[in-house]
Formats: C-alpha cells, sequence, structure tokens
C-alpha cells in the first residue's frame, strides 16, 4: 500500500496542509484531455486554458454534431428493431453523457464552490495522524479507479476504432458501436476517422463527467470518518466545549455540502438510472421471440403435409416463450420487475419512517 501511494503521489499529488485534493486534480485533468473546459478546478497556467479553449471550441461542436446524426439515424430505422435497440443503446447513452455535461455547465459555479469548500475543510479538519492516513488512504484508492476505469476506456475504443479502419464495410454506419448515419459527401477515410474518434472522445468523456460526482461523495464520506475520529481526542483537549461546537460546526458543514451535492445531481442521476432500464429493456426485447409464432402461421402451411404440420405446431408453441433475461434468476428484467421494486422500496421506506418517527 506504501508503494503504491508513491506511485499516485507522482501524479497530481495531495497535499493536507495545502488542502490539495490530487483525485480531483487528476480527475478534472482527464476531463480536461477529452475537451470538457473545467477551467478552475485545479491549478492552470495561462497557456494551459487558451490550450483548452482552443481544443474545446473544436472538439464539443464535431461531438454534439455526431450525436445529433445518432438520432438522425435512430428516426431513419425506427420500424426496424435489431437497428433501433443498436441504436438506441449508444444514443441513450451519449445524449446522457451530454445531459450531464450540460448540468455541469450549468451548476459550474456550485461546483467550484463545493472543490473550494472541500479544499479548505482538508486543510483545517484533517489533523492527526490517523485522519492524515485516511485522507491519504482515500487518495489511493480514488487515483486508481480514475486511472484504471479511464484506461481501459480508452483501449477498449481504440480498439473498435482499429476494428472499424480494418473492416468499415461491416461496421461503419451500420453496426454498434458505430450504428450513426454520416453525411455521403464525406469521404470514406473521414467518415471513418470521425466516428472512430467521436466514440473514442465520448466515452473517454464519459467516466470523468461522472466521477465528479462519484469523487464529491467519496470525500464527504471520508469527512464523515474523519469527524468520527475527532471524539478520540475530545478529552485531550483544554475546553471540550469549543471543541465540541467546531464539531457541531464541521458537521453542518457536510450536511449542506450534501444538499448541494444532491441538487446539481439529482437529475443526471435519475436520467442515469432511467436510461439504464431502458437499455436493458431494449435488449431483452430484441431477444424476444413473440413475433416468431406470427411469422410461422404466415407461412404456406397448408401446402404440406401433416408431419409439416405437426412440427410446425411444436415450433409456434415454444416460440411463444419469449427469451427472458433475469436478475440473478429471481426476477425477469421487465418494466413490470421495476414497477413492482419502486413499489415494494417506497413501501419499506414508508414502513422505516413510520418506526423512526415513533422511536423518537
Amino acid at each position: 500500500m506504501e508503494r503504491l501511494r508513491e506511485l499516485t503521489q507522482r501524479i497530481r499529488p495531495s497535499d493536507v496542509d495545502e488542502g490539495r485534493i490530487g483525485s480531483i486534480e487528476l480527475n478534472v485533468w482527464l476531463a480536461q484531455l477529452t475537451g470538457l473546459p473545467l477551467f478552475g478546478l485545479k491549478p492552470e497556467t495561462k497557456a494551459e486554458s487558451i490550450r483548452l479553449l482552443v481544443v474545446s471550441g473544436v472538439v464539443l461542436p464535431l461531438l454534439f454534431c455526431y450525436v445529433v446524426l445518432e438520432i438522425y439515424d435512430l428516426v431513419l430505422n425506427w420500424d426496424n428493431v435489431d437497428i433501433m435497440t443498436q441504436n438506441m443503446v449508444m444514443t441513450l447513452t451519449h445524449v446522457g453523457y451530454w445531459f450531464k455535461v450540460l448540468n455541469t455547465f450549468y451548476y459550474y459555479e456550485d461546483i467550484r464552490r463545493i472543490v473550494f469548500t472541500l479544499k479548505h475543510l482538508t486543510r483545517t479538519c484533517v489533523l492527526s495522524p490517523g485522519q492524515r492516513e485516511t485522507f491519504h488512504q482515500l487518495e489511493v484508492e480514488n487515483k486508481v479507479v480514475c486511472l484504471f476505469y479511464f484506461s481501459l476506456v480508452v483501449f477498449s475504443s481504440t480498439l473498435a476504432m482499429v476494428m472499424l479502419l480494418i473492416v468499415p464495410d461491416n461496421l461503419a454506419g451500420k453496426r454498434f458501436p458505430y450504428r450513426v448515419h454520416m453525411p455521403h459527401f464525406l469521404p470514406p477515410i473521414v467518415q471513418y476517422l470521425y466516428m472512430g474518434l467521436s466514440i473514442i472522445w465520448i466515452s473517454c468523456g464519459i467516466p470523468t463527467i461522472d466521477n465528479v460526482n462519484m469523487l464529491f461523495m467519496n470525500q464527504i464520506c471520508m469527512h464523515l470518518k474523519i469527524l468520527n475520529m475527532a471524539f478520540d481526542v475530545l478529552q485531550r483537549q483544554v475546553d471540550p466545549n469549543i471543541w465540541m461546537v467546531s464539531i457541531v460546526k464541521y458537521h453542518s458543514v457536510l450536511i449542506n455540502l450534501r444538499q448541494r451535492l444532491e441538487q446539481i445531481y439529482r437529475l443526471p442521476v435519475l436520467f442515469q438510472f432511467v436510461s439504464s432500464l431502458l437499455v436493458v429493456a431494449m435488449t431483452a426485447f430484441q431477444a424476444m421471440s413473440k413475433t416468431l409464432s406470427t411469422s410461422a402461421f404466415g407461412c404456406n402451411w397448408h401446402e404440406f403435409d401433416a408431419q409439416f404440420k405437426r412440427t410446425l405446431l411444436i415450433f409456434m408453441i415454444n416460440a411463444d416463450r419469449p427469451f427472458l433475461f433475469t436478475a440473478g434468476g429471481f426476477m425477469g428484467l421487465t418494466l413490470t420487475s421495476f414497477a413492482n421494486i419502486l413499489g415494494k422500496s417506497y413501501s419499506i421506506v414508508t414502513v422505516l419512517r413510520h418506526m423512526y418517527g415513533r422511536a423518537h
């Protein structure tokens, strides 16, 4: 663990005394590599700011146009279940990416204040050796996750682009993850590069924009641990009352941070949840075979002998059983199951709130 900490400290080092949170700076830097102009969340020179502004001014409009072309392809192929499902999976993911980006820009000043508050808390509240060790341990975990996730996405999306360039006739604009309607006036090589690079940039941008929220939540959880450890040194303080007041203020700041994060990210999280559900539902729907029995009945079965008709009947009976994916074999991945889960979850929450209210 100590060796891993030394290695991660070489990448955007974390410093308690300066209030420097290296994991947030690392994630912001990775996001900037994908063209997101996240200024002011980490130290930057004027040259870096200009370079980022130029890159984002070129990359973001191209990525936006690519998602529009995906949506256009979805409209053109709405009557084809197979094509629509392939497109829907990618389009929902990419639309979700843009929704999160726009949400980040809309609340950007609030996000900057949250980063400033977290730095201030780190500088002023992480004091004892145990608290510092907790902070650095979390920083190692956050950095490793950021780098691993980002590297994995870079590798897989780059490999997809290699396959696109090798066999463009089978992939370009036709199959997942390149289900998109490209302008015909563009030369083929330009289309291939545009598709491949767009998928790489969007795929790499998604984990960085998601990690912003996750890192904030991890930091709050870390500070709750720090706050819990503050009671271990309570007896050593000269004035325990003053120390207790500082603990209450510390806790109040964390509550306020949670409320601000909830305000900023509640809609993106909801969109992510609903879109993931739709992706699963569409994938399961594509695998259903209920239309097989209709197609079988529509053939010229009356022109064949009795053995053919009996075999056809057996097939139609089997075809009426849909292919259903399950969650651990306990329930089917259907909209009905999802609605039941929501209903039962709300009932459990209501009972717990009622019991908690009576106890207090």
